[in-house]
This record gives C-alpha cells, sequence and structure tokens, in this order.
C-alpha cells in the first residue's frame, strides 16, 4: 500500500549534487520506482514507489537545460527523460535503466521537447516536439530507439501535447490547430503520416496522451485559467479510422489544496507492467499538482475513480513538469 514519507524534507532535496546523478547500491532491485522532474531545480527525483522513501537523483545531461517537460518508460522499465534548452529550441531525450544513474543513450529530437511514449510492438521511441525552428509542433520517431528518426507534421495539430501509444502500436496526440482550437492527432501503427481523428470531449487544456492498459486515454485541464481547476482524463474507444469516442471519465480533484484545485500536467496511469505494455486497465494515476496553491505537492489517486487523492508524498519538489513509474523487468 502507498503511504506517506517524511524520509526528507524538501528543503534538503533542494541541495543535492547539481553536477553529478547518484543511485544507491540496490536501487535496480527495488520493484517500483517513481521518477519525478522538478522545474525548480532541473533534476530527477527518485522515490520508492511503495514506501515513497527517496531513493535518488538523476541531474540534465545538458547542462544549460532550461526544463524537464517529459517522462516515459518501455517495457522492460527503463526512463526516457526529455531535456528542453529553451534558449537554443532545441531538446534531447536521454535513456536510463531502471535504478541506474548513467545515460545509456541520448538522442536530439530536433525542437522544443514536450513528452514521449514507447511503442510496445517495436520499441519505437516517440517524441513530441511543442515546437521546432520552422515553428510548428512535429513528432520525432526513432525506429527500435536508435538510429536516424522519421519526422511526422499535420497542420491540424501544429501545437502538440505529450504522446501515448496504445497497445496495438497506434500513436496519438493531443493538441491544438493554429487557431487554438482542440484537436487529436494519430499516427497509425506502420503508417507513413499523421491523420486528424474525431473525438467527442471538452479538451479545454492538451495534458497529454496515455495508454491506461484498456483505453486511450485523453487528459485535459477543466475549469482552464482559474485557481478552480480539475484534470480530466477520458477514456476513449477506437473505431477502425482512428476516430476517439467517450466511454469514461476519470476527475481529479485535491482537497489537501486550499480551493480543491488539481492541475496535473501529463498524469500517469500506473498498470501490473510498465506502460504501454500493460494489457490490464492501471489502477493508479499519480502526479504533480501544480495548482497555485499546490505547488509541492504530488498525490496519488485511485484509477479509474478519481476524486481526491488516497496518499501524497510528503517530501515532494517544487513545479513538477512530469513523472514516470518504472517496474523492474519482469519474466513473460
Amino acid at each position: 500500500m502507498l503511504r506517506n514519507s517524511a524520509s526528507m524534507p524538501y528543503a534538503q532535496v533542494y541541495r543535492l549534487d547539481r553536477l553529478h546523478s547518484w543511485m544507491p547500491e540496490g536501487a535496480k532491485k527495488i520493484p517500483k520506482l517513481l521518477y519525478v522532474a522538478s522545474n525548480a531545480t532541473t533534476q530527477i527525483l527518485v522515490y520508492h514507489y511503495k514506501s515513497g522513501a527517496f531513493v535518488g537523483w538523476l541531474n540534465p545531461v545538458n547542462r544549460g537545460v532550461s526544463s524537464i517537460r517529459g517522462l516515459c518508460v518501455d517495457k522492460v522499465g527503463n526512463v526516457w527523460i526529455t531535456e528542453d534548452d529553451n534558449t537554443t529550441g532545441s531538446s534531447v531525450a536521454v535513456e536510463y535503466g531502471h535504478g541506474g544513474s548513467k545515460a545509456l543513450r541520448t538522442f536530439a529530437t530536433g525542437g522544443s521537447a514536450i513528452g514521449c511514449s514507447v511503442d510496445p510492438t517495436s520499441g519505437d521511441l516517440a517524441v513530441a516536439n511543442w515546437s521546432t525552428k520552422s515553428g510548428a509542433a512535429d513528432l520525432r520517431v526513432f525506429e527500435r530507439s536508435s538510429g536516424i528518426p522519421k519526422d511526422y507534421t499535420i497542420r491540424a495539430c501544429s501545437f502538440m501535447a505529450s504522446p501515448g501509444y496504445d497497445g496495438d502500436g497506434n500513436l496519438y496526440v493531443d493538441g491544438q490547430d493554429a487557431s487554438g482550437q482542440s484537436t487529436v492527432c494519430e499516427l497509425p501503427h506502420k503508417g507513413i503520416a499523421m491523420r486528424s481523428v474525431g473525438f467527442n470531449v471538452s479538451i479545454q487544456g492538451p495534458a497529454g496522451a496515455m495508454w491506461d492498459g484498456k483505453y486511450m486515454t485523453l487528459a485535459s485541464a477543466y475549469n482552464y485559467g482559474t485557481y478552480l481547476g480539475k484534470t480530466l482524463i477520458y477514456q476513449m474507444r477506437q473505431d477502425a479510422s482512428g476516430n476517439l469516442t467517450e466511454v469514461g471519465r476519470t476527475v481529479l480533484t485535491d482537497k489537501g489544496c486550499p480551493s480543491g484545485e488539481a492541475d496535473v500536467t501529463q498524469p500517469f496511469i500506473v498498470g501490473l507492467r510498465n506502460t504501454p505494455e500493460n494489457r490490464n486497465q492501471g489502477s493508479v494515476v499519480v502526479g504533480g499538482n501544480n495548482g497555485i496553491y499546490c505547488i509541492y505537492r504530488f498525490a496519488f489517486w485511485k484509477y479509474p475513480r478519481g476524486g481526491n487523492p488516497e496518499f501524497a508524498l510528503d517530501n515532494a519538489p517544487e513545479l513538477i513538469s512530469g513523472q514516470a513509474v518504472s517496474i523492474a523487468r519482469q519474466e513473460p
């Protein structure tokens, strides 16, 4: 069972070594690790998922990085982190093994990255750039997480949030067109081009797409731009043309905040296996609550029930910009 932790206060976390990443011996054997990105320190803080105990930290490979905007995992529990340099408009995607402190691979994303996802069928790594040198957003797909990437653009999604592969290798991204209208686009499995797809929900502030083990989900801020916001996670059924129809929704609230707000960017759904390999619907959703009154709060909600959190980290950092849960490699 998840529980609060008082193992290390935030003030102590903030003074971590900014030059060297560190993970303890034995971290690779911890069954589940929680990775939390903080834009206050541009670091990744790592916690024991079950107890909430602080484990270690990862520093950016790019010392000039301005922000860390997204995290994702592959089926064996390797974690990909997208580091964005706002000054140069370039980003990198960096891979770490479960519980490891040394970067395994680093890829240039060709723009300002906002999130990533790994195809369970092929191992392809997809990174969404919210902007590029040409101005438009794009998807950069690294086949089998290596080699020369392929770039995909579509006018309908000139802004992209974090992407998500479903269990069959179809890639979805929610975003906006040039006029600010909410849109959803798809790169079909083995497709050669992206396409705009239909959807029947209201997305006020695109907050990422993710496979929950049963459905593709689209996350959205609610009451966007106010201090009374909530986060909605829509469960969507796909048809043969990629169009999405709502079959359920999860509403995240937070009674631990003075206004009850829950502003979660790229909420991460946790299942029995690593997403997107998981084939059973997840039971927990985690994320940093970046509401104006809750900038130090990281919470755990029941999924798909939602509502108020079951637990929260006592030692969460400020300005949380992404999260992921890595499950140690499991044999079939």
